[in-house]
């Protein structure tokens, strides 16, 4: 049976975010949290959009060839990102929905691992618990697990969502995957063709250069990983 969803506008800057969240769960505590994720999603990318150039700090050639396994044209391949992710920044910094999933979602969906950012599983489209498809052209989606327990997450979450629903980035299955904890790619085989198109080699790609930059994220007070 379909839950039944509340809605809360936040106010951040000059923008609503309009969050919509299960009734009677007690959730209203997070909307704090929903309010650092997106101005950390927003600040992010506004510092890193920046370094994609030609001579780019070692740290963010290194992140970027990681992410984006070794493009064959390091200044092309910067340029064509750099206009991905400003899209993706124009789009952050405007007025959205976002719709919290509960705890059960974030794992009946999706592999506890990826924390609810999986479209695919076995090439089968995932649903919610309301029928809803978990889709790049909707609302975007974040667990409520992932928010209230490791908000450096849920803002790379936040971030690869939007690349799905804004630049219509892809998934490439487990090869496309990042861990959680943004290490590896969690299957081999990528191609930087492939990389250049697909929603976590973006969104981790920020947060490592990030990383690079300030040695340092946090997120509502928490480091990656909770």
């Amino acid at each position: 049976m379909p839950r039944v969803y509340g809605s809360d506008t936040i106010s951040i800057g000059s923008t609503k975010v309009k969050v919509m969240q299960v009734l009677l769960q007690g959730q209203s505590k997070l909307l704090p949290i929903v309010t650092d994720v997106v101005t950390s999603a927003r600040g992010w990318l506004q510092a890193v959009i920046p370094e994609l150039r030609g001579n780019a700090d070692p740290g963010i050639k290194a992140a970027f060839n990681e992410c984006f396994m070794n493009p064959a044209d390091l200044n092309a391949a910067m340029n064509q990102a750099r206009t991905i992710l400003q899209t993706i920044y124009n789009n952050l910094n405007g007025s959205f929905a976002l719709k919290l999933l509960d705890a059960n979602d974030a794992v009946g969906y999706v592999n506890r691992s990826y924390k609810g950012r999986i479209h695919l599983v076995g090439g089968v489209i995932q649903y919610d618990k309301d029928g809803d498809p978990i889709s790049r052209r909707g609302t975007i989606h974040v667990g409520v697990q992932v928010t209230r327990e490791d908000p450096v997450l849920a803002t790379v979450t936040l971030i690869h969502e939007a690349g799905h629903k804004w630049v219509s980035l892809q998934d490439h299955g487990d090869k496309g995957y990042y861990w959680s904890e943004c290490t590896t790619y969690t299957a081999p085989g990528l191609t930087w063709q492939e990389a250049l198109k697909n929603a976590d080699s973006y969104a981790v790609f920020v947060y490592k250069a990030i990383l690079a930059k300030f040695k340092n994220v946090v997120v509502h007070g928490h480091a990656l990983g909770g």
